[in-house]
Formats: structure tokens, sequence, C-alpha cells
């Protein structure tokens, strides 16, 4: 999250509280289905003071970090 620009990192205690936790997590979020991320994740998100853009950023970064995965 440090390493986004801008950083996220002040993003890592609303999205604890959304019980993203381990990386586990995240590659889970990454691979969800859009229409089940941005209904059951990004909307509580946002209520949580997270900007869309913060959240576009976010899922960017999420997709490059674990587009690895697909290929194995």
């Amino acid at each position: 999250m440090a390493s986004c620009q801008p950083s996220l990192l002040h993003l890592t205690e609303p999205l604890q509280e959304l019980g993203i936790q381990r990386e586990e997590h995240l590659r889970a979020l990454a691979k969800m289905h859009e229409d089940t991320r941005d209904r059951e994740v990004k909307e509580e998100a946002l209520k949580k003071g997270v900007t869309v853009v913060e959240w576009a950023i976010f899922l960017e970064k999420l997709k490059a970090l674990y587009s690895y995965d697909d290929m194995y």
C-alpha cells in the first residue's frame, strides 16, 4: 500500500475493519467477481471513507500483484 502512488497506507485501518487482514484476503479480493466485490466490499469501503479514486488505485495494485496466480 505504501508503494502505491499516491500512498494508500492510510487505508490499512478501514480495510482491516472490513475483514481484509491477511494476504489470502487480498488475493481473494483480487480474484473476486467484480459485481460481488463492488456489492459486498466496495460499498462498505466507501462508507468508511475510502474514495472512489483510492479504491480504483487499490484494485489496480491488487490485480497487478496477484495476476501471476492465474498463469499457474
